[in-house]
């Protein structure tokens, strides 16, 4: 027996140094998951994949970039010749603004921009370009529409197409473009896909003032720009629908992304009726403006038409509402069997 235990000592010792490098490697193998999972660095990761598109989101000249030779014809009267904005003639800094989209938040920002621009005067030379593929409907569209028009800018419309011309590589999925310029060189853009009255102006002010080197607007000149009908926003929250909106439209997302980016946009409608309406108001703008194939993947598609359906300001079905939109197809028999 005292023969044997050395040997059997031998055994358990070579055992050990087999085993326990095996657990050292598992241990280490695992150590790092608990920081890399945690609860804190999810919520980063979430918000990393919220600020996933933002590179489709580029729209014109970015900052510190030469900004490119610019001409379009007068929207309103009867002028056939283009009027040149860049290269301009005044040393003013320059507020460009595309119009991709004819929408209802874009053009109380518009009224917003233009007002701070005739307030400044000089110091500020403003163009707003309407970007479309008819002209001549868009002109028309202009007379009908003269008082809806605010003044404080040169309104003009692009004879290049609905892309804008081709030299200022303009994102046709984004609703305005809005760049600043100064002698030449881009000092500001901004790309607003779903534009937010409120939030926009101020940034965009406030980017205004410091180029300017001026005290930005306060938040009493900002409301009163915006308009008592905008700020009593009964239907035109100023609530902001794009960080838990654009994982769900993010082009390159797989169904498995777009479902869960859907569940946090339908969990957050759920509880909160301001959301909900501000999200059924920008899909139903993306459906009834024909463009609702430029917004994500097919799936992303159907819960856009879904919410443009369902997400609406009733109050009676609100909680309802929000519920059908996990489940579009079965709508019908929901209806159904709640009565």
């Amino acid at each position: 027996m005292s023969r044997k235990k050395p040997g059997l000592l031998l055994g358990l010792l070579a055992l050990t140094l087999i085993v326990a490098p095996a657990k050292l490697s598992a241990q280490e193998q695992r150590e790092p998951a608990p920081a890399a999972t945690s609860r804190g660095q999810q919520e980063f990761q979430g918000a990393d994949e919220t600020a996933e598109p933002t590179p489709e989101l580029f729209s014109g000249p970015q900052k510190d970039e030469p900004l490119p030779e610019l001409s379009a014809l007068p929207l309103l009267g009867d002028a056939a010749e283009p009027v040149v904005v860049v290269p301009s003639e005044k040393e003013a800094l320059q507020l460009i603004v595309f119009m991709h989209q004819r929408t209802r938040p874009g053009f109380a920002l518009l009224r917003g921009l233009a007002t701070y621009s005739k307030q400044l005067g000089d110091k500020i030379d403003s163009s707003v370009v309407f970007l479309t593929d008819e002209v001549g409907e868009t002109k028309q569209w202009s007379v009908n529409a003269r008082q809806a028009i605010p003044e404080g800018a040169r309104m003009l419309v692009s004879n290049d197409g609905i892309e804008g011309p081709g030299t200022w590589g303009l994102n046709r999925n984004v609703t305005m473009t809005v760049v600043l310029g100064q002698a030449g060189k881009t000092v500001g853009n901004f790309a607003l896909v779903q534009p937010s009255a409120a939030d926009d102006l101020k940034q965009i002010s406030t980017a205004i003032a410091n180029e300017l080197k001026i005290d930005p607007p306060s938040q009493r000149q900002l409301s009163n720009w915006l308009g008592q009908r905008q700020m009593q926003a009964g239907n035109q929250p100023t609530v902001d629908i794009r960080p838990l909106l654009a994982p769900v439209i993010q082009k390159t997302a797989t169904p498995e992304k777009v479902e869960a980016a859907a569940q946090k946009v339908i969990a957050r409608a759920e509880k909160d009726a301001t959301f909900k309406v501000a999200v059924g108001d920008a899909c139903r703008r993306i459906v009834s403006g024909g463009v609702l194939q430029n917004y994500g993947t097919a799936p992303a598609q159907a819960y856009l038409q879904t919410w443009a359906d369902t997400f609406k300001s009733d109050e009676k079905g609100e909680a309802e509402s929000a519920s059908k939109a996990t489940e579009p197809k079965k709508e019908m028999q929901t209806n159904g069997a709640d009565k």
